[in-house]
Order: structure tokens, then C-alpha cells, then sequence
């Protein structure tokens, strides 16, 4: 049985955007647009939390998208690197979610690290989320 998730922290948006900033400048997604980062001050209150590595759903889970030979680089570098020098993944839990019957929070930001963490045969991850997805994922998450 999967360790539940729990609260290391509690974060404001503004954290949370200097996170982002630093996962992108280290990861390949450089120079994102301002807009999304002021989408994430929208959530008010976040949470630093440690999740069970298998119930987060990555865009890499859906056999339909496989790493590229860049992702698969920098799954690579990542997996290499202890778990404590990356930054923390974004991940959600979104009403949609809770009412389609899904069990598992979705990765936002921060696939390569939750796919080199799977590898490293790490059970956990540090991740960012709404605090109010926090509450949402904790309702279905033994269900």
C-alpha cells in the first residue's frame, strides 16, 4: 500500500512561481511566458508535500507519448542526480478529476523528475499543489 501524501509545508504563489522558474531554468522548458506563471497566483494557498511516486499520472504514462531522445537525456540526468538536488514537481488534483472517479494527481511540471525518481526505484517525491487539490486528492486517495 502506497504511503499517503503529506504536508511538509505550506506555500504562498509567490514561492511557488520562483519554484517554477527555477525547475524550468533546469529542466527544457526555458523562458515560459509570464502569463502562466501569474495563472499559478490564482491558487492562493499551496503546499510543499511528499507523494508515492506511483499515484502521479505523467504525460508519459499515456502510451500514446513517449520521451523524445532529449527526455530521455534529461530523464537520464535526473536519475543520476540525488533526488534532494531537484526542484520539486507541480502537480493538481482538480474537481474533473475527483468526479471522473481518477485516483492519481496529474504532473503539470516536473515529468523527467518523476519518471527518473520511478528508476531510481524512489517510493516518494517532493511536489507543490493547490491546497485545496491537497484536501480533494486526500478524499478519494485510500477510496
Amino acid at each position: 500500500m502506497p504511503m499517503t501524501p503529506h504536508i511538509k509545508a505550506h506555500l504562498s504563489a509567490r514561492e511557488v512561481v520562483a519554484s517554477e522558474r527555477f525547475a524550468d531554468s533546469q529542466g527544457k522548458h526555458t523562458g515560459k511566458a509570464l502569463a502562466l506563471y501569474e495563472r499559478l497566483l490564482e491558487h492562493g494557498s499551496w503546499l510543499l508535500v511528499q507523494v508515492p511516486v506511483m499515484r502521479l499520472n505523467t504525460m508519459f504514462d499515456d502510451a500514446e507519448h513517449k520521451p523524445s531522445r532529449q527526455s530521455l537525456r534529461l530523464i537520464k540526468g535526473y536519475r543520476e542526480r540525488p533526488a534532494t538536488s531537484a526542484p520539486p514537481v507541480r502537480i493538481h488534483f482538480g474537481a474533473f478529476a475527483a468526479r471522473r472517479g481518477r485516483r492519481d494527481a496529474f504532473v503539470a511540471n516536473g515529468n523527467h523528475r518523476v519518471l527518473a525518481a520511478r528508476m531510481r526505484g524512489d517510493e516518494s517525491i517532493e511536489a507543490v499543489m493547490p491546497e485545496a487539490d491537497y484536501l480533494r486528492w486526500l478524499e478519494v486517495f485510500d477510496a
